[in-house]
């Protein structure tokens, strides 16, 4: 009987092991994918154009006219994906 249940034990904390490993894996790449990307547009005034299309018209909604005053632009069919 204690052959089996050191066995098992064992067997526990291998997978234990494991699942730690993944998702100390998981995290890494996470962290790397995050950091990989966070200079885009330093240094450039028109780094994020997508800021000023989509975000400054939804936040000016907050001042108390809901329409954002924009029907898609370039966009085709961007009236129908922002109504």
């Amino acid at each position: 009987m204690q052959a089996s249940g050191t066995s098992r034990g064992k067997e526990t904390r291998t997978e234990t092991l494991l699942v730690r490993a993944a998702f100390l894996c998981v995290a890494v790449m996470a962290l790397l994918l995050r950091v990989w990307g966070i200079r885009f547009g330093i240094g450039l005034p028109r780094g994020r154009p997508d800021e000023e299309l989509f975000v400054i018209p939804a936040l000016r909604m907050f001042g108390g006219d809901l329409n954002p005053h924009f029907a898609g632009g370039d966009l085709p069919g961007g009236f129908f994906l922002f109504p």
